[in-house]
């Protein structure tokens, strides 16, 4: 027999019946309450002290594990095999050069007969000043790390680069020659940002001669020390000294001027109107190497070759004729991406340089480039020349691999 869903219901109800009452419910509750707060009670709550005794240590640790590694490392030089601190008088012998190795990785070689005085040696800073000679200088980068060398009145400030400095005293001659990265150079009669100087580049100061315009030249000097001088005065006065050169015409400071400050696309349009031509056969022979340069950097490779071959017929012969070969060279190589022309300069400025600091890496592009055209003697012959000349060079590896096929 079958039953139905509402007689089920009435027999579930019927077992059921009313439930507690009113009164048990409330004493049920009742009850529920004080158990809940009598466990509250006797659970033990942490006093001020307990946290106290239980963080303080730990913030303790982590700021010793934080200053841990947080701390530079210290920075040890050596010379000659010997540990150097702070004002230690460096000599190189007459007959060959020595070096100043740091414990980061960097390295100051003095040339022969050069002297300097380490002046700084900390985790964030080093310094040298050069008293004489040359110094060719190898410094690895490192967060929170710079370098300086001072020379005379000027200083090269450095974060991680490659580059040289000579400075001569009697003469005050001084020439800073970048091979790798960049360098900004200021003191002197340079600009008061100072002036920045790229890869490949070179910036060179002399004694400055007497100026016919007698008493008149010397206010230009003085306001650019006081920074009272707009840039492109300030640019005249010290292209004065490039090269012992004549000064150059006022708009040719202000192209100038731009380029040293990595302004290129802005010098190079002042340049287009002010006469790019007519610059080129006006400027000193630093500034054309700066107009050259400023059309390299803008993408301009037609403005960057005349301004370069024009350089080398009006100053042949000169250390910034040799470097136009280098950059036509490289304008060949990775702008009109011509390798056969950028084998040909790079032949060019071997034969004017071939033993310069910038040799080594000639002679190590010109090798990747003849075994990229497929002439593998050819590179062969190059490998034997990089080795005889730098044999300890940072191409020496695949220069010796070469030879030995």
């Amino acid at each position: 027999m079958s039953t139905s869903s509402e007689e089920v219901g009435e027999r579930f109800g019927a077992a059921l019946g009313e439930g507690p009452s009113r009164a048990t419910l409330a004493a049920q509750r009742v009850l529920v309450l004080e158990m809940a707060q009598r466990s509250f009670r006797e659970r033990p709550r942490p006093s001020a002290w307990t946290y106290a005794m239980v963080l303080v240590p730990l913030a303790a640790v982590a700021v010793l594990v934080a200053a841990y590694w947080a701390r530079p490392d210290a920075v040890e030089a050596r010379f000659q095999g010997v540990g150097v601190a702070v004002d230690a008088r460096l000599h190189a012998p007459d007959q060959n050069s020595d070096a100043l190795d740091f414990s980061d990785g960097s390295q100051v070689v003095l040339e022969r007969n050069a002297r300097a005085t380490l002046s700084a040696l900390t985790p964030e800073h080093a310094a040298l000043r050069l008293e004489r000679g040359r110094v060719s200088a190898s410094i690895r980068k490192h967060p929170g790390m710079t370098w300086t060398v001072m020379a005379g009145p000027y200083a090269v400030h450095v974060i991680g680069t490659r580059f040289s400095v000579d400075w001569d005293a009697g003469e005050q001659a001084f020439a800073v020659l970048v091979r790798e990265g960049r360098v900004r150079v200021t003191g002197g009669d340079l600009p008061s940002g100072g002036l920045v100087v790229d890869s490949g580049g070179r910036l060179e100061r002399r004694r400055s001669t007497p100026s016919p315009r007698g008493s008149a030249a010397a206010a230009p000097a003085s306001n650019e020390r006081t920074g009272n001088e707009p840039a492109p005065e300030i640019a005249d006065n010290a292209n004065e000294r490039n090269f012992g050169e004549t000064p150059a015409p006022s708009g040719g400071a202000a192209v100038s001027a731009l380029s040293s400050k990595g302004k290129y696309r802005e010098a190079l349009a002042l340049a287009e109107k002010q006469g790019f031509s007519r610059l080129t056969h006006e400027l000193p022979e630093n500034d054309l190497l700066l107009l050259a340069n400023a059309a390299r950097y803008s993408g301009d490779s037609a403005r960057a070759r005349e301004a370069l071959t024009t350089l080398r017929q009006r100053f042949a012969g000169r250390p910034g004729a040799s470097l136009a070969a280098l950059y036509l060279a490289k304008v060949a190589e990775d702008m009109t991406h011509e390798p056969g022309e950028a084998i040909r300069w790079l032949r060019v400025f071997l034969e004017d340089s071939p033993r310069g600091d910038l040799a080594s890496g000639a002679r190590a592009s010109l090798m990747s480039l003849l075994l990229r055209t497929g002439d593998r003697a050819g590179a062969r012959n190059v490998a034997e020349e990089y080795l005889r000349h730098h044999p300890n060079g940072s191409h020496a590896a695949e220069a010796r691999a070469l030879v030995s096929e």
